[in-house]
């Protein structure tokens, strides 16, 4: 094996490491291709339903949706249930292939730009993505976002770094309309950047992207605004999980005052390899991902809650340090020592052997939300299609609200099963706590129609409106 490795070129070099990247989470996750959607999924597959029809598609993808604007997260559904219809697999592979690209082009950047050894970069990639802690990003399709935006970010810095500004900004505009707040990951690049013009260039691009939102928030009626949204509640206790969980370290079985020791001790590292003349371009890079992790971390310390698929975002921030600085002592010791460059494979082992039990409970977890979710759905798929008729009557329909017992119960299952906490919604204004009727009925009437629903009222025990077809 390692002779075909050594005879390859480079780009067939990066393509094995792509697909053994991709290898590796398939075989993390496998069982979770088939799970069903669950809780915020269901919003955006419905709308992206509704774009199924030409003369909505338009309206669908551009519409605001309080801070949610993602066009291009919408076009990539839309043409996925086009292609798949409403397939879990579709999207599970859909999450598969973004999150491992998210990881190779971590290692790509790290290996060609911060010059890290290809091992050295590779296991760090490893790290990034073994870590039970950002499992949500596979497991739930909403947040597919994540791991979408973190991808075009990536390869907006590629194209910086190689010199390509209109792909920069291509691409960092892309990202923006998935997630808006994947664009802090470009700030540090004003930093790593030495020349002033060039710190214009990027000052201007990620000010201008950041006005555009900021104008398109403010015209957008309707819609929330983030100041309101922000919470300065419990921030440093927040920041303590956010840190520890992006190093993949539990903050549930360890002492505060470890924890506590842990991150004063990754600053000290990090303000000494940022700022000593000795670690030279080593430390400029490590500045550069120093401030990701830091960007990130700060940010979403002011979230009013915490989500696992938050902590996505500086999880590589703090990878690269950890790769910038094994590589350093590696080049520090001539590359005399060969071995030295394996020096984060132990680590990978650990966190297959210790993550690995944990995700495939995770997995379970979500298994048991998304056949809730379904069973649901058919349901009252049912019910609906017998009172709206075949073809669809044009009369008013009534859809009863239910209580939320059964949601409670399999919430109550899933905290009994003691693995990682999670966002469960109970949402109102819906149909048994678990879905709003706008987004039901277009579920359960695709493929065979595509139905609108148009509210006309509501009462303590149902809904009342009717049904478009389109």
């Amino acid at each position: 094996m390692k002779n075909i490795v050594t005879h390859l070129n480079e780009k067939q070099r990066n393509v094995f490491v792509f697909l053994a990247i991709l290898c590796v989470n398939a075989f993390f996750y496998w069982g979770a291709q088939d799970n069903y959607f669950f809780s915020d999924d269901f919003e955006w597959l419905a709308r992206a339903v509704l774009a199924q029809n030409p003369g909505d598609s338009l309206t669908e993808i551009l519409r605001i949706e309080g801070r949610d604007f993602n066009p291009v997260f919408m076009i990539l559904l839309t043409i996925t249930i086009r292609v798949f219809g409403l397939s879990p697999t579709a999207f599970r592979l859909l999450s598969l292939a973004a999150f491992s690209g998210v990881l190779f082009l971590f290692f790509f950047i790290l290996s060609r730009y911060f010059k890290v050894d290809r091992v050295i970069a590779f296991s760090a990639a490893l790290l990034f993505g073994l870590n039970v802690y950002i499992s949500e990003v596979m497991l739930n399709m909403a947040a597919l976002v994540y791991s979408l935006s973190l991808l075009l970010l990536l390869a907006a810095v590629k194209f910086y770094l190689d010199g390509k500004r209109y792909r920069f900004l291509v691409f960092l505009l892309l990202a923006f309309l998935v997630k808006e707040t994947v664009v802090l990951g470009a700030v540090p690049l004003l930093v790593f950047e030495k020349k002033k013009k060039d710190r214009l260039f990027l000052l201007a691009a990620v000010g201008g992207i950041g006005a555009f939102r900021v104008l398109l928030q403010a015209t957008a009626a309707g819609t929330g605004k983030y100041t309101g949204f922000l919470s300065f509640s419990k921030v440093f206790v927040k920041l303590y999980y956010i840190g520890l969980k992006a190093m993949n370290v539990s903050p549930y079985t360890m002492n505060v005052a470890v924890g506590i020791t842990i991150l004063v001790l990754l600053l000290l590292v990090s303000i000494y390899f940022s700022l000593s003349k000795k670690t030279g371009e080593t430390g400029r890079g490590f500045l550069f991902f120093f401030l990701f992790f830091v960007l990130f971390s700060l940010f979403l310390s002011l979230l009013p809650k915490l989500s696992s698929r938050y902590f996505f975002y500086p999880t590589p921030g703090f990878w690269g340090m950890a790769a910038l600085a094994a590589h350093y002592f590696y080049q520090s010791n001539n590359q005399n020592n060969k071995k030295l460059k394996f020096v984060l494979v132990p680590l990978v082992l650990i966190s297959m052997l210790f993550n690995y039990p944990f995700v495939k409970r995770e997995i379970e977890d979500f298994r048991i939300l998304g056949d809730f979710s379904k069973q649901f759905i058919f349901q009252q798929g049912e019910v609906i299609k017998r009172e709206a008729g075949d073809p669809v009557k044009a009369s008013e329909i009534f859809v009863y609200k239910l209580n939320r017992q059964r949601l409670a119960g399999v919430y109550a299952q899933i905290k009994s099963r003691r693995n990682l906490p999670k966002l469960l919604p109970f949402r109102d204004h819906s149909v048994g706590g678990v879905i709003h009727p706008e987004h039901l009925i277009p579920l359960v009437f695709y493929p065979g129609k595509i139905i609108r629903w148009r509210p006309v009222g509501e009462t303590s025990n149902y809904f009342t409106g009717f049904l478009l077809e389109k």
